[in-house]
């Protein structure tokens, strides 16, 4: 073959190639770069692979999130409050991707008759570092002015407010409450008793309102606690299903501690709570309990405040 075609035609496969090289750059090159795009991109130009490893990380969580709505879903029956109680999602409090979230979520709706959301978020105050957002929109907006509200909520199991003296802390009266099966509710009210031990740990720290459960003193459960704390003293009446008063939790202790601070000590619960300055309610209010530590209905609870207030006023003028 004669060498100018040969050379025309390597020249010709080096144009194609060129040429099929540029249109395939030509199309990087002339995209369009949308920054509320370009977050959610993870093969961007513009991103560096810890900013792409970022981002696949939390699509990968995201559709995880969206297909967990089909699946499984934890549910709590609570047969004692007969409530059917569906497990929220906890997200880390201070995830920069959850503050943006909130942020988002709060601006208010543009259009008549869709959901909006309200600047103003109401949070309920607790010690943990995790919040459960709820995912039911208190109100629906059905017109122009018109918004619902953005409601956090802690988990109820630490009801305390985060702050960093002990002391203000101890202080604080959230509501928080604890129902205990009788005798041991009102030995803990009246000081005979002073640790109750549980399965579960609790940061909170402060003022804990005293329950009696509604099952009643059983001859046996009775029995125990007289062979424990001894019949002097012992009170005559427990009351069920009411609140009885209130103690300060000064501490959670495991079991192991416990047997260091109290090695006569007669509770043998994985987690024991110390409490201390017991009060009793002049005048005992009848409520159902629930699990766990639990906030009070707000009108039990001021009932309750202004009882212990003018228990304390009858004191110093009796003193």
């Amino acid at each position: 073959m004669d060498r100018k075609v040969i050379k025309g035609l390597e020249e010709a496969i080096k144009n194609r190639d060129r040429l099929v090289d540029f249109d395939r750059n030509c199309e990087q090159r002339t995209v369009v770069i949308d920054d509320a795009h370009d977050y959610f991109c993870d093969n961007s130009v513009w991103l560096t692979k810890e900013e792409r490893d970022k981002i696949a990380k939390k699509q990968e969580e995201l559709d995880r999130q969206r297909h967990s709505r089909l699946g499984p879903r934890k549910i709590t029956i609570d047969f004692a409050g007969r409530e059917i109680r569906e497990e929220k999602n906890i997200v880390d409090t201070y995830s920069p991707d959850v503050l943006n979230d909130i942020v988002t979520k709060a601006t208010p709706g543009s259009q008549t008759g869709t959901p909006t959301m309200s600047p103003r978020i109401t949070i309920d105050v607790t010690t943990s570092g995790n919040i459960a957002l709820e995912s039911k929109i208190l109100s629906r907006g059905t017109g122009a002015g018109q918004q619902g509200i953005l409601s956090l909520k802690f988990p109820q199991s630490s009801l305390v407010g985060r702050v960093q003296d002990r002391g203000l802390q101890e202080m604080t009266d959230v509501g928080a409450c604890l129902s205990i099966h009788q005798p041991w509710a009102t030995l803990l009210v009246k000081g005979i008793k002073k640790e109750e031990g549980r399965t579960w740990y609790t940061p909170h720290r402060g003022k804990l309102w005293i329950a009696s459960t509604s099952k009643q003193c059983t001859p046996e459960d009775l029995k125990l606690a007289k062979s424990v704390y001894g019949e002097k003293n012992f009170p005559t009446k427990l009351p069920s299903g009411c609140l009885l008063g209130c103690v300060l939790l000064v501490d959670c202790l495991p079991q192991e501690e416990y047997r260091e601070r109290c090695p006569q000590g007669v509770d043998d619960s994985p987690y024991v709570f110390m409490c201390e300055s017991p009060l009793e309610l002049a005048i005992q209010f009848p409520m159902k309990g629930k699990p766990n530590i639990y906030k009070l209905d707000p009108k039990i609870h001021f009932a309750a405040q202004s009882n212990l207030s003018k228990s304390y006023a009858k004191m110093a003028t009796a003193s």
